[in-house]
This record gives C-alpha cells, sequence and structure tokens, in this order.
C-alpha cells in the first residue's frame, strides 16, 4: 500500500513534539530555579531569626555580667563590715571549737580555784583572830604557821596560774585573728577576680552583639533580592506554561488527522500479522516444539497456546468484513480453545468448581464453521470437533445427532469407526444393546487396533447383556486375541480374559474352558483364562473347584507362567475353605515345583521378574508353611516337631541369605529351645544374632542367654561367665533394646554370683534406670544396692535402696528396704576420718530421724553422740545421748549414754543435768563403793548448780550405802553438814557434823581430818551463839548463861584440836584464846551494882579486873600453844598469824620483838575450871 500519505502529517507531529518538549523542559526549569529562590529566602529568614535569638541570648548575659560585676563590687565592703560585727572569741568559737571550750573550762577553774583560796584565806584569818583570845599551846602555834605558809604557796601558785591561763588566751586569740584576717584576705581577692571577670565578660558580649547587627544588616539585604528574583520566575513559569498548552493543542489535532487516513489499512495488516503469527504458534504448539530464537527465545511448548489464540482471535475482522482464510482460522480457534478448556478443566482447577468443562466458545466456532462454510475442508472436521464439544459438555444425545449428521453428509469419512464406536457407547449408556450390537457391528476389522479391539470388547459385553454368554465368550475371546499386538489398550486385554471366563462360568462351559480355547485358536490364552476362571470360582466360594482348577491348570501347561499364580490361588480357597493344613502343605511344595532346578524354573521363555515372584512364593510357602506347624505344635505339644524341622532346614539349604532367613532361623532355634535341646538352642540362637541386619538380633541375643541361664549353676563360675559374655553382646548390640532391662539384670545377677560387685552394680542399676515397671525398678535396684553394699559402696548402696522406696514397694518390701537404707547410710557414717565427726554425727541421726523403727536406731543416736562429741560439738552430742536415754531407755546403751551425759553435762557446764544422771546411775550400781562415790559426785554437782536440798539428801543417801567405804560416808555426812549450814539450816548441819563424828569414832578414827573438821564447825557454831550473850543485870543468870556456852564451845575445841590435823588444831586453839578473850571482856565490861558508892564502884572495878587477869593468862597461853605447834609442825596458816598478832598485843614486852618460837611440843592446856577462877 501506498504510505506517503503519512509523511507529511509525521513530520509535523514531530515537529511539535520537539516543540512541546523543549517547552516543557523550559518550564520545568523555571519552576526548579523558583523553587530555589523560595528555598534560599527560606533560609535567609531562618538565619535572621537565628541572629536575633542570639542576640537576645547576648544581651542577656551582659545583663548577668554587669550584675555580677556590681555585685562582686559590693563584696569587700561587705566583708568590712562582717569583721566588724564579729568578735575574735566569736570566730574562734566557730573555727577552733576545741581551743575554745579548753580556755572556757580553765577559766571556770580558775574562777572556783580563786574562790576556794579566798574563802580558805577568809577562815583562816576568823580562825586565827579566834585563837587569839586564848592561849594557844606550842604545837597549835606551829600548826597555824604551817597552814598560813601553805596558804601563801596556795595563793602564789594561783597566780602563777593565772599568768599562764591569760598567756594561753592571749596566743589563742592572736592565732584567730591572723585565721581570721588571712579568710578575709581570701574572700576579697576572689570577690575581686570576680568582678573583673565580669567586666571582661560584658565587654565581649558587646563586641559580638555589633558583629550580629552587621551579620543581620547583610542577611535582610539577601531576603530583599531574592524576593525580587522569585517574582521573575514565577512570571516566565506562567508564560511557559501558557505556550505549552498551545504546543500540546497542535500536535494532538496533527496526530488525530493522521490516525483518521491511515488507521484502517494499518488495522488490515495487522489482522493479517495476527493471523500468520496465530498460525505459526498453532502449529508450534500443535507440534510441541518451543517459540523461535528470534520470538521470545526458551519458551515452552505448553505456553504457546495462549499465544497462539491471542492472535487467532485478534486476526478475526470486525462483523461484516470479509477476510480471506477465515474457515481455516476458526477451526484453529475452535481446535485451540477445545485444547485450553480441556486443560483448564482437568489439569487446573475448573475441574473442583464444575460438574463438566466450559465448551461454550469452542462449540460456537466449531458450528460456525460447519453452518456458514459449507464446502470448506475444514467442515467434517468441524462435525466431528462439535460432536466432541457436545459430548464433553454433557450432551450426549446432541453429539449423536451430530454424528448421525457426519456420516449422513461424508458417507465415507475418514471418522466413520470412531463415529460408529461412539455411537454404540451412547446406545450402550441408553440401555439400547440390539442398537449397540448394530453399531458395534459397523466397525471395520481394518479399523485402528484400539478402536477394532474396543469394538469387539463392547460387542461382547453387549451380548453378555443380551443374555447370550455362549456368543460373548466368543468376542471377547477376539478382543483378547486382537490386543497381543497393540500397544494402546490399557488393561483390556485382561478384562477381556476375565469376561471370557465368566462367560464360561455363565453358560456352564467352565470344564470345557480347555477345548472351547482350543476351537478358537487361542490356546495362547488358556493359562489365564483357566486363572480367571480358578479366580472367578473362588469369588463364588466354589474354593474345591477354584483348587482343582489350579490342578488342572498345571496339567495341562505345566510351564505357563500363569500356573504360579493358580496354585498360590489355590492355597487361599484352600485357606478361606477352612483347610488350613491343606493349603500350608500346598504352600510348602511351591519350592518343589518352582524352586531350582525344577522344569518349571529351567523354561527358555521365563522371565527374571517371573523367577523372582517363584523364589518369593517358595520362600513364603516354605516360612508360612514352617510357621504354621510350628505354631500347631506350641499348641498341642509336642506335634509334629520333625516336619517343622525339615521345613526349616529345606528353606535355609536353598534360600541362606533370603530376607526371611534370620526369622526361620530364630524359629528353628526356639524349636530346639522348646524340644529341650538347649545347648544346641543357644549357638542356634547365637548365630541368629550375629547375622547383619537381622530383625531377631535383639530376641535372639535375649534367648541366648535365657539358654545359658537354664544351663548355668549359681556356684558354677564359668557358666555364669558365660550370662555376662551373652549379656555383653547384647548390651553392645542393642543399648536401647526393648529387653535391656532384663538382660542388664541378668548379668547383674551372674556378676553377683562371681562376686563382681562393681559389675553387678553398675548393670543392674543401669536396669533399674531404663525399666519404668515400679516391680523390675525394685528388683533391679535391690540387686545393685547388695552389690555396692557388699563392695563397701554404702553411699550408692543407699541411693540404690532409695529407688526401692520410690518405686511404690509392699509393706514387707519397704521395711526391708528401709532397712538396707539404715545399714547403708550406718556404714557410711562409719568411714568418715575423724575430721569429719560433725558429718558422721548428721548421718547418723538422720537415720535415726527417717527410720525411727529400725533396730539400729539407739546405736545410731549413740553413735551420733560419740561423733559429735570427738567433733567437740558438744551441743549436738548432748541431743544424740537424750535421745538414746529418753526413747531408748530399754536398750543396752541408754546406761552408757546417761554416763557419757552426765562427763559432757559436768565439762559443759552444767552441772544440774549431770548430777541427776549420776544420781540415777547410781540406782543400778551394784559395787557399795561405786554406788556411794556416784551419789557422792551427784552431790557435788547438786551443789555446784545450787540445788543445796538435793545436794544434802545425795550426801545423805551416800552416806546410807550400807558397805560403802567409811572415809566417803563420813565426808559425805560433812558436805551434807557444810551444805546446811551455807544455807543457815544450824540444827540440820549441827547433827550431820555429829554423824560424821560419830561414825568416825564407832569406824576406828576411819577420817580424823573430816572429823576434826567437823567438831570445828560445831564448836564454830557455839561460838557464834556464846559471843552475844553478855553478863547483865541479873548477873547471876547472865553471868551462868555464858559460862555454860564458854564450857560447850571451848569443850568441843580442845575435841577439834585431839581429834583434826594442824590446820583445824591452829584454828582451834585460836578460836579458844578468843573465848577466853572474850569471856574476860565481858567480865570486864559488866555493870557494877547500882547501890554502891563511886569509892565502892571504883573498889569493884578493880576486883574485876584482878578476877579477870588469870583468863587473860589462860588465852594468851592459848595463843602461845597455837604457836608452838605451828612452829613444831612446820605448818604457818591466817590462824596461827592471828594467834602471834594477839600476843603481839596482849604482851608486847614479851612478844613485840620475837618473830617466831620454837617449842619441841603443844601440850594441850587444862580449862577445866578457868571460869570460876576468873569469877569476880
Amino acid at each position: 500500500e501506498d504510505v506517503s500519505a503519512l509523511a507529511a502529517p509525521g513530520r509535523r507531529f514531530l515537529s511539535l513534539s520537539a516543540l512541546h518538549r523543549t517547552l516543557v523542559e523550559s518550564g520545568e526549569r523555571a519552576a526548579s530555579l523558583a523553587r530555589d529562590a523560595r528555598r534560599r529566602a527560606d533560609a535567609v529568614r531562618a538565619r535572621i531569626a537565628l541572629l536575633s535569638g542570639k542576640r537576645t541570648r547576648l544581651e542577656q548575659v551582659e545583663g548577668r555580667f554587669r550584675d555580677d560585676a556590681r555585685r562582686s563590687g559590693g563584696i569587700p565592703r561587705r566583708l568590712l563590715l562582717a569583721a566588724d560585727e564579729l568578735s575574735v572569741t566569736g570566730w574562734g568559737e566557730r573555727s577552733d571549737r576545741r581551743t575554745a571550750r579548753l580556755l572556757d573550762e580553765a577559766a571556770e577553774k580558775l574562777s572556783k580555784l580563786s574562790a576556794a583560796a579566798r574563802k580558805l584565806g577568809s577562815a583562816m584569818q576568823a580562825r586565827v583572830a579566834w585563837e587569839d583570845t586564848r592561849g594557844l599551846p606550842p604545837e597549835d602555834q606551829r600548826m597555824i604557821i604551817f597552814a598560813r605558809d601553805r596558804l601563801a604557796k596556795a595563793g602564789g601558785a594561783l597566780e602563777a596560774l593565772e599568768s599562764k591561763v591569760t598567756l594561753l588566751r592571749a596566743k589563742a586569740w592572736a592565732r584567730w585573728k591572723a585565721s581570721y584576717a588571712d579568710r578575709l584576705s581570701r574572700d576579697a581577692d576572689a570577690a575581686d577576680g570576680a568582678r573583673v571577670r565580669a567586666d571582661d565578660g560584658a565587654a565581649r558580649a558587646r563586641r559580638i552583639d555589633a558583629g550580629l547587627r552587621v551579620d543581620s544588616a547583610e542577611l535582610a539585604a539577601w531576603e530583599t533580592l531574592l524576593g525580587k528574583m522569585e517574582e521573575r520566575m514565577t512570571v516566565d513559569a506562567a508564560a511557559l506554561g501558557k505556550a505549552r498548552a498551545d504546543v500540546h493543542r497542535f500536535a494532538a489535532e496533527a496526530l488525530a488527522a493522521g490516525r483518521d487516513a491511515t488507521g484502517p489499512a494499518i488495522a488490515r495488516k495487522e489482522r493479517e500479522l495476527h493471523r500468520l503469527a496465530g498460525r505459526a504458534a498453532a502449529e508450534w504448539f500443535l507440534e510441541g516444539k518451543p517459540a523461535a530464537a528470534d520470538n521470545g527465545a526458551g519458551t515452552p511448548p505448553g505456553a504457546m497456546l495462549p499465544d497462539a489464540i491471542r492472535h487467532l482471535e485478534s486476526s478475526i475482522p470486525p462483523p461484516g468484513e470479509r477476510a480471506p482464510f477465515m474457515d481455516e482460522t476458526l477451526y484453529t480457534l475452535a481446535a485451540l480453545r477445545f485444547e485450553e478448556a480441556e486443560r483448564r478443566y482437568y489439569g487446573g482447577r475448573d475441574g473442583e468448581r464444575k460438574e463438566a468443562p466450559d465448551l461454550a466458545v469452542p462449540t460456537r466456532l466449531f458450528r460456525t464453521v460447519a453452518d456458514e462454510f459449507p464446502g470448506s475442508p475444514y467442515g467434517e472436521a468441524a462435525l466431528y470437533g462439535l460432536s466432541l464439544c457436545l459430548q464433553e459438555a454433557g450432551a450426549p444425545d446432541n453429539a449423536a445427532a451430530v454424528l448421525e449428521a457426519l456420516l449422513s453428509r461424508y458417507p465415507a469419512t475418514r471418522y466413520a469407526d470412531e463415529a460408529n464406536l461412539r455411537l454404540g457407547e451412547h446406545r450402550f449408556d441408553r440401555y439400547d444393546f440390539p442398537a449397540a450390537e448394530a453399531a458395534y457391528r459397523k466397525v471395520r476389522d481394518g479399523a485402528a487396533p484400539e478402536v477394532a479391539i474396543t469394538a469387539r470388547f463392547k460387542l461382547g459385553w453387549a451380548l453378555f447383556l443380551q443374555g447370550r454368554p455362549g456368543e460373548a465368550a466368543e468376542k471377547f475371546t477376539d478382543a483378547s486375541l486382537l490386543s497381543t499386538g497393540a500397544s494402546r489398550t490399557g488393561g483390556l486385554r485382561d478384562e477381556a480374559r476375565r469376561m471370557t471366563a465368566r462367560s464360561l462360568i455363565e453358560a456352564g462351559a467352565e470344564r470345557e474352558a480347555d477345548t472351547f480355547l482350543s476351537r478358537r485358536g487361542a490356546e495362547s490364552e488358556g493359562g489365564a483364562v483357566l486363572l480367571e476362571i480358578e479366580r472367578l470360582l473362588e469369588a463364588q466360594n466354589r474354593y474345591d473347584e477354584a483348587a482343582a482348577v489350579a490342578t488342572r491348570l498345571g496339567a495341562a501347561y505345566p510351564l505357563a507362567p500363569e500356573r504360579l499364580s493358580a496354585e498360590e490361588d489355590a492355597a487361599a480357597a484352600l485357606r478361606k475353605g477352612g483347610k488350613i493344613d491343606e493349603s500350608m502343605s500346598r504352600r510348602g511344595a511351591f519350592y518343589a515345583a518352582f524352586g531350582p532346578g525344577t522344569p518349571w524354573r529351567k523354561f527358555p521363555g521365563r522371565t527374571t521378574a517371573e523367577i523372582i515372584r517363584a523364589d518369593s512364593l517358595s520362600m513364603d510357602g516354605l516360612s508360612a508353611a514352617g510357621f504354621h506347624f510350628h505354631a500347631a505344635a506350641r499348641e498341642k505339644p509336642p506335634g509334629d516337631r520333625s516336619r517343622v524341622l525339615a521345613l526349616y532346614d529345606a528353606f535355609l539349604s536353598r534360600f541362606p541369605v533370603a530376607e526371611k532367613s534370620g526369622e526361620v532361623s530364630y524359629q528353628r532355634a526356639w524349636l530346639l529351645f522348646e524340644d529341650g535341646r538347649k545347648r544346641d538352642a543357644l549357638p542356634a540362637f547365637e548365630a541368629v544374632a550375629r547375622r547383619p541386619s537381622g530383625a531377631r538380633g535383639e530376641a535372639a541375643w535375649y534367648m541366648a542367654v535365657q539358654c545359658a541361664k537354664d544351663l548355668s549353676a549359681p556356684a558354677d563360675a564359668k557358666s555364669q561367665g558365660e550370662i555376662v559374655r551373652l549379656a555383653g553382646e547384647y548390651e553392645r548390640a542393642f543399648p536401647r533394646g526393648e529387653r535391656i532391662r532384663m538382660v542388664l539384670l541378668d548379668r547383674a545377677r551372674a556378676h553377683y554370683n562371681r562376686k563382681e560387685w562393681d559389675g553387678a552394680a553398675t548393670a543392674a542399676a543401669e536396669a533399674g534406670r531404663r525399666s519404668s515397671d515400679p516391680g523390675e525398678r525394685r528388683t533391679a535396684f535391690r540387686v545393685a544396692g547388695e552389690a555396692l553394699f557388699e563392695a563397701g559402696r554404702y553411699p550408692e548402696a543407699e541411693g540404690a535402696f532409695r529407688e526401692i522406696l520410690a518405686a511404690s514397694p509392699s509393706d514387707g518390701e519397704r521395711a526391708d528396704a528401709q532397712k538396707w537404707v539404715g545399714f547403708s547410710m550406718f556404714r557410711s557414717a562409719e568411714r568418715f576420718p575423724a575430721s569429719r565427726g560433725a558429718d558422721a554425727g548428721a548421718l547418723f541421726l538422720r537415720i535415726a530421724r527417717e527410720f525411727p523403727a529400725l533396730p539400729i536406731v539407739p546405736e545410731a543416736r549413740f553413735r551420733a553422740g560419740a561423733a559429735f562429741a570427738d567433733a567437740g560439738r558438744t551441743a549436738e552430742a548432748i541431743d544424740a545421748y537424750r535421745s538414746v536415754e529418753t526413747a531408748h531407755a530399754d536398750s543396752p546403751l541408754a546406761e552408757t549414754a546417761t554416763r557419757r551425759l552426765a562427763v559432757m553435762y559436768e565439762k559443759n557446764g552444767q552441772p544440774l543435768p549431770a548430777a541427776e544422771r549420776l544420781e540415777r546411775l547410781s540406782a543400778g550400781e551394784k559395787g557399795a563403793e561405786a554406788k556411794a562415790g556416784m551419789l557422792f559426785r551427784s552431790a557435788e554437782l547438786y551443789s555446784r548448780g545450787k540445788e543445796e536440798a538435793r545436794s544434802r539428801m545425795a550426801y545423805g543417801a551416800a552416806a546410807a550405802v550400807a558397805d560403802a567405804p567409811a572415809p566417803l560416808k563420813i565426808l559425805s555426812l560433812f558436805r551434807a553438814g557444810e551444805s546446811a549450814r551455807a544455807e543457815g539450816h544450824a540444827i540440820e548441819a549441827d547433827q550431820r557434823y555429829d554423824e560424821a563424828v560419830k561414825l568416825h569414832r564407832e569406824s576406828g578414827g576411819a577420817a580424823p581430818e573430816i572429823a576434826g573438821r567437823a567438831i570445828l564447825q560445831r564448836a564454830e557454831a557455839r561460838l557464834r551463839a556464846y559471843l552475844p550473850i553478855r553478863i547483865a543485870p541479873p548477873l547471876e543468870k547472865t553471868y551462868a548463861e555464858k559460862q555454860q556456852a564458854l564450857e560447850a564451845c571451848v569443850s568441843l575445841y580442845a575435841d577439834a584440836v585431839r581429834v583434826g590435823d594442824a590446820g583445824t588444831v591452829s584454828a582451834s586453839l585460836h578460836r579458844i584464846g578468843e573465848a577466853l578473850e572474850d569471856f574476860r571482856a565481858a567480865v570486864l565490861a559488866s555493870p557494877p551494882p547500882p547501890e554502891l558508892s563511886s569509892a565502892e564502884k571504883e573498889e569493884y572495878i578493880f576486883l574485876l579486873e584482878e578476877r579477870a587477869a588469870p583468863i587473860e593468862e589462860r588465852a594468851v597461853e592459848s595463843f602461845r600453844n597455837n604457836v608452838r605447834q605451828a612452829v613444831a609442825a612446820d605448818h604457818f596458816d591466817d590462824w596461827v598469824a592471828k594467834s602471834r598478832e594477839r600476843l603481839r598485843s596482849l604482851r608486847p614486852a614479851v612478844f613485840g620483838k620475837r618473830a617466831e618460837f620454837a617449842f619441841p611440843t603443844v601440850p594441850v592446856p587444862d580449862f577445866v575450871g578457868i571460869t570460876e577462877r576468873a569469877i569476880p
């Protein structure tokens, strides 16, 4: 076509387009410059605002600097005012408080001393003035002079002290003044520096403010210039926008004119190009090719379908316009649309949403080709395609009508056979079997194999459904024979054979099947048809007949491949018919018919798959038969075990490496085990276990262990070692096996029998940890615990026995486990070293706390006390021993615990509990001496604990022990007396002292020292009663009372001198002298009778002194005798010293200068009648 008319409009359009593009670019540039000007103006305004803020802040800073300078200038003046107002003493009290306080204290004390000195001086002056009125002795005058001298010296010292305090105060004030002046100078200097810095800051702020003012003026000028530039840019942009709109309008008008002139020609050219492209894409799609390299390289073949449809649809002209090749285009488009719909339905999601593919478009297109192009070469194919669309769309009647129209319009059509087949199918589906038969018979023998075979097969069905099974069998046989050379018949051949067998059965001719097949020349189908007959008979529960057919097949076709399936099905039929033994016998004979070396196996046409299947059935038959008869032997022992063994041996000899050989070997070992041949079964099981990747390896190892157990004896170390070996093999091979727990436990028992405690403990503990059954856990941990206990690993044994307690044991098991836990803890505690005594004690106590009912609890508590005592933990030891004493009083250890408690309480400073336990222990003591000793010690402890009443009772009990040593009994009575005396029970004390003295005398002087002290204490008591007695009117009565009291105590003192030791003797002699001195003093202090005159009273007193002199001499003699016996016995104590002092006082001229006296003997003075001689 001529396209020169396109040149002028094209050039005009291109020039206008270039102008329009130039205007657009200019407008964009103007707009960009305007935006840049606005941005700069905004930046200038922001800069001006920032500088204004800085100026404001500078003014504020300058103001603060001026304020600081003003304040700093006034600081020196304020400092001077403050210095004037603050005193030196006030500054010192603030800065040096300690010195100020010391000065104040010194001033206060000095003031007090001055006042005291003035007071003493005034008093002295007054005393001297008063004494001057009287004549003073020379001694007093000397004392006055001495006092005045002392006062003068004190005054001088006071003045010196005042001077010193004044000097110190002056020094302190000077130091305070210097400190204050230094402080004021520093503050003034700091104020001056601050004022100078403030002035400098204000000056810098003024300079910066000037610079900011200049910058602000420059920025304001920039802002004005930018505003003008923005206005110019805005005007230019508006002008360019107007020009752009005009140019755009002119270009659009030119383009529309050119399009109207060239549009139709371009459209026709484009449709032709689309048709060519669509045809090429369709051809590529139908041929399964991808697109050309220059037209979409790498496009897969299936992706060409949418392109072909798109191009072909674009090539269709608008209504009313005719185009060449229209019928071809429409037919091709219809075929592609059909393919697309089929793919979408069967390969996409449409099949899930719709009942049939959407074929409306291809149906319309096929119909258009058939109706509008009657002479088209595509009309025949269009009618056939239309029928397919209608069939797929669910309109079979319409499809059949189209097919009939096709056969009518085109009698010699190439679609005739397919059309007749489809018409037959349609009539078959409508149950019009005679019409279907007629249609199927029209399919020619020379038709495509798939069509011909299908037609014969469906013809057989049509005849079969019309009740003509004999004729149907012939057609089914023909279909089967035709299928031999066909490659696309699917499973139709097998179905044809099956229907042949069914038709023969329906016709009652299954027994003549061999003759029928031979007559039809179908001997090649004989084995397959007989097999199908067998299966149909089996399905009809005619099991014996089915087995008989298998026998016929084997006899008629011994080498047929179907014989294998027939024998298999026969065995299954017999099994279904309840003849299990016959079925298994038949299966057990498979290897004789199909195994290695048989004629069936040697047949030249035998395939590898058939051989493999035959071997599989033979293996399965032998194993299944062996397992069946083995199970029967187990149910009804002994059974035919020799037959089972023969089947197993046959399997293993023919298939030694088969998959099931391991299972067969395992069952064979079981057979030997059940037959009692355990020595043969053990190596058989072990051989099975050692097979690589054997499924029965775990069970085989386990059974090997069981065989070894049955063949072993506990005392036979070798047989037990075999158990250990086999169990170890099991554990290495199957560390997580389901029988691992039982194997571990068996190994643990074997180790235990061999006295290999560690191995037994490890295996049993592992078995217990792996088990979830409480009974198994209890058994395992019991073995582990006993082994660990035997090995001396007591803490671990305890843990094992505790696992038994955690596994819900029965009451008996719980008690036994608790006992073993307690024993283990006890042994663990015993093994603790001495340095861990506290830990051992705590562990012993845990036994008693956790298991209080165990028989070892008393000993555990006792051992806890001993351990705590060895560790120095006295309190814990006491608690442990007390628990033995109280909770286990009937235990033999209770008494020992009580004895140790007594010792520990005494050492721990708790005398009362110790005394109570000694007193309690004494009740069970057999020996008199030991019993009395315990009572005596308990009495001492009671006394130490301030329980004097209980102490005296214990002393009394000790003294009351019949066969106790006399010295101990005497000492007990004496101590009882001492206790009573200490508490003020004088009568009780005197009684105890008297009992002690009597016992001493009755025992022949067993304890003179204690007896002497007892007599001394009795005399002391009487002396205390004697001393307060005064001789006063009535003189006769009081004198007699005083005299009797003196005789009572002096006689006892004399008795103590005769019995007691040196200390008692010195005390008694001194007390006799004191008593005599007291009597003399009482005589001299007795008042004279009131009726006497003064001269008579003086005479009376003189007589008293004369009569009292002998009493004093006897007192001096008693003191002298005390000193003599001390020198003789080389014994000096306080009593001797007191006697010596009394002698020096009473006879200073005789005894004042003698330091000691040496006399060989100490005669006891005779005091009898002394009181009578001393009577005035």
